[in-house]
């Protein structure tokens, strides 16, 4: 099992004990850190970062400019109980703006969604590349082109073939973002660039076929995913 280390930045140390507390009773892949902005070590990279806006030396959104500068894809959930903070803290990436006034209503749905992108990441599939092996990020996979017992996986400009069905592939990752664009070819929708009435583009650049039988059920989860991305 890949371990999810999430990092607590909170100047009361109580508060901080009640949401790793809360952490560890919902989810059992996590590793929890606790520090506050004087104590954070900014050369470990966490899975997750969860912020209170009222620290000591700098403020929480002063701190996530930091992370991002240095991390570019952190995800961070952000703790206050200054509801007007809302809009500022979408402003600086913060995924989530959880309201320490509801917070038993709100964090768990932020961790859920957190988590749930979290895994995803996390997920890997051992491949063979001129005779080594190597291990790729299900996220990284672009598109996977599927005959009988074998797959061809398009990471960039890669490719590797290897010995399994999609639907053992299904199996395996149930949290997979793949969706169909012709018989035995799906495509990432992370990586989705565009969407044309018979082809897609993909963010390296790379067309693959689409058919008018799936064009609107490839567009709606294309929309979906860059609507839930902004």
């Amino acid at each position: 099992m890949k371990m999810i280390d999430i990092c607590i930045c909170e100047d009361d140390d109580v508060y901080a004990r009640k949401v790793e507390k809360f952490i560890y009773e919902y989810y059992d892949d996590v590793v929890v850190h606790i520090c506050d902005d004087r104590t954070m070590n900014f050369d470990t990279e966490y899975d997750l970062y969860i912020l209170d806006i009222e620290l000591n030396q700098k403020d929480g959104f002063e701190l996530s400019k930091d992370i991002i500068h240095r991390y570019p894809n952190a995800y961070m959930i952000v703790l206050s109980s200054h509801d007007e903070y809302v809009k500022k803290g979408y402003f600086y990436k913060m995924k989530s703006f959880v309201s320490k006034g509801f917070f038993n209503e709100e964090f768990r749905f932020a961790m859920d969604r957190a988590m749930e992108v979290l895994r995803k990441q996390k997920a890997v599939l051992e491949v063979r590349s001129s005779g080594i092996s190597k291990f790729i990020r299900i996220t990284d996979i672009d598109y996977i082109q599927s005959d009988c017992h074998y797959l061809m996986l398009g990471v960039g400009l890669d490719s590797y073939r290897v010995r399994m069905s999609f639907n053992e592939f299904e199996e395996k990752y149930p949290d997979h973002s793949f969706i169909c664009t012709i018989r035995g070819q799906y495509v990432n929708i992370n990586s989705i660039l565009s969407v044309d009435k018979n082809r897609v583009q993909l963010k390296n650049n790379h067309w693959v076929d689409l058919s008018r039988l799936n064009y609107k059920k490839v567009k709606k989860a294309y929309v979906d995913y860059t609507i839930s991305n902004m």
